[in-house]
C-alpha cells in the first residue's frame, strides 16, 4: 500500500533551448532536448514515448542524437511501457546515465521498480491531467 506522503519539490528550473528551430519543434521550448542531449553527450541513454509503426505509442530508449527527434513533442495517449524499466535498470547498473521522461505515475512506477536511488538517473515528468487509453 502506498501512504500519501507530503512532498515538496527540492528545487524547481525553468529553461528552454537555445535553438529557436528546435523551440518550434518542442511542446516544452526544448527543455527536454537541451535535457537529453546533455545525456547523450556523457554516453548515456534518453527513454521517452514514441509513436510506433501502427500510430500506437511506445516507451523506447535512444542512444545516439539522430533518433532524438522521435521522442520531441507531446503524444497525448497511454504509452507501453514494455521492457522499459528493466532495460534502465541495466543502464544504470552498467554505470550510464539515463534519462527517464513519462507521466508521474510512470516515473513513480520506474522508482517503485529500481528500488534504490541512482545518482546517475535522472528522472523528468510532466504536469498530467489523465492520459486516454489507446
Amino acid at each position: 500500500m502506498n501512504k500519501l506522503r507530503p512532498r515538496y519539490p527540492l528545487a524547481s528550473y525553468a529553461f528552454m533551448h537555445k535553438d529557436q528551430s528546435i523551440r518550434k519543434k518542442s511542446s516544452t521550448a526544448g527543455a527536454f532536448v537541451a535535457l537529453s542531449e546533455n545525456i547523450l553527450s556523457k554516453g548515456g541513454v534518453v527513454f521517452g514515448c514514441a509513436f510506433d509503426t501502427d500510430w500506437s505509442v511506445k516507451h523506447i530508449y535512444i542512444e545516439n542524437k539522430d533518433e532524438l527527434a522521435q521522442l520531441v513533442g507531446s503524444k497525448y495517449l497511454q504509452s507501453r511501457i514494455e521492457g522499459s524499466f528493466k532495460d534502465c535498470r541495466s543502464f544504470l547498473k552498467e554505470g550510464r546515465y539515463v534519462l527517464f521522461s513519462g507521466t508521474p505515475c510512470q516515473i513513480a512506477g520506474l522508482k517503485n521498480y529500481l528500488g534504490k536511488d541512482y545518482d546517475t538517473l535522472l528522472c523528468v515528468d510532466l504536469i498530467c491531467h489523465g492520459v486516454p487509453a489507446p
